[in-house]
């Protein structure tokens, strides 16, 4: 298992941002970022490509390509590494723990919802839950470009191409097109800028995919012409996790006495399951776990999980929005292998990531000065 080192993280990358711009920091910051951002550069440009890790650019990418030769530093993602925490601890300058958003999948005992944090789904009906998406308002968090924008040290937006919340841009070449307009105009300036690639295409086809290598090799040289045609900008380039291929499922509604003992569905994410069980049948879940699971998985009761730190607090720090968030067990399956609640709820990824690997958690710190 290996999970990150939060002390050379995602995290840090963004209290770089936070301190470039005047804002309070709220986890150390990355020197490295820190020594370039200090220069006072007029615009400040964060590219998240979504998927992008270590492992899948040198995969795709020779040493000499833009991306790659432009490499500052490495840094792990959060644990689990996935969007929703990664994204957000971008956002935020927090760690999972601290913020709460630990994936793509949480239940609010206070709702008695799990709702998909980015589409604001209930997913027990399939339906948005009614009066907006319950997330923000139930875990809110200073976001950075507001903070910016607040603050009175910069003009901040955020662009992505989501494929859900009405994208702003749908191509590289108008990802560049809004970059390069908003750099022009005066005054100082911050854009972060996420794209959902090569993350989409990577679950649909693999991580070795000549669809996935194409997009990537599109992405160096957009990435590269836009380097060349910012002045005064620093262009900060990075991923919120990597990826690996999937070995294989797992469904915990095949072990009926297994099954019998949970409370509801799991949540979190496939690769770090998160288990809440009915009053009373902790230890008869961790014996049938064990049995039935314990050749593919690692299980970690809640008080285990938040002893070993592993979602960013210091053991026996007070994470109050972790212990809430965090369910009665963790289900840490081993390499490419994903646990989901019952086959109806399986998306059958070929690429798959939110686990604790060294190829799902590195991400590349990429940065080239205009």
């Amino acid at each position: 298992m290996y999970f990150p080192n939060y002390k050379n993280s995602i995290v840090q990358t963004a209290n770089s941002l936070r301190r470039a711009f005047g804002l309070p920091v709220l986890n150390p910051s990355l020197p490295e970022l820190d020594a370039i951002l200090g220069k006072k550069p007029k615009n400040v440009v964060f590219v998240v490509l979504d998927g992008l890790g270590l492992n899948i650019m040198e995969k795709h990418l020779p040493p000499e390509s833009f991306l790659r030769s432009n490499v500052l530093t490495v840094v792990d993602s959060v644990f689990p590494p996935t969007t929703v925490a990664s994204v957000l601890a971008y956002c935020n300058g927090l760690t999972p723990a601290q913020s709460g958003y630990l994936g793509w999948r949480m239940y609010f005992p206070e709702l008695d919802k799990t709702i998909e944090v980015f589409t604001g789904k209930d997913l027990d009906t399939g339906e948005l839950v009614p009066g907006g998406n319950p997330c923000y308002d139930q875990l809110p968090c200073e976001w950075l470009v507001d903070a910016i924008n607040e603050s009175g040290n910069g003009l901040a937006r955020r662009i992505d191409n989501f494929d859900f919340g009405g994208g702003v841009y749908h191509s590289n070449r108008q990802m560049a097109r809004k970059i390069r307009s908003f750099c022009r105009k005066r005054g100082r300036r911050f854009m972060f800028v996420y794209n959902n690639q090569p993350d989409t295409t990577m679950h649909r086809e693999g991580i070795s995919s000549p669809r996935a290598r194409d997009l990537i090799l599109g992405f160096d040289k957009t990435l590269e012409r836009l380097a060349r045609r910012l002045k005064n900008t620093v262009l900060i380039i990075t991923a919120d996790h990597g990826q690996v291929d999937s070995q294989g499922e797992e469904y915990i509604s095949e072990y009926p006495e297994l099954f019998d003992t949970l409370a509801r569905r799991t949540d979190i994410e496939p690769r770090a399951a998160g288990v809440r069980v009915k009053p009373g049948r902790g230890e008869d879940f961790m014996r049938l776990a064990r049995e039935h699971l314990g050749t593919v998985a690692e299980i970690l009761s809640h008080d285990e999980a938040v002893e070993r730190g592993i979602f960013g607090n210091a053991p026996g720090e007070d994470c109050l929005r972790l212990e809430h968030m965090l369910g009665d067990f963790l289900i840490l399956p081993k390499p490419g292998v994903l646990v989901y609640y019952d086959r109806k709820s399986s998306k059958h990824f070929t690429g798959i990531h939110a686990g604790a690997t060294r190829e799902e958690t590195e991400v590349p710190v990429i940065v080239h000065c205009g």
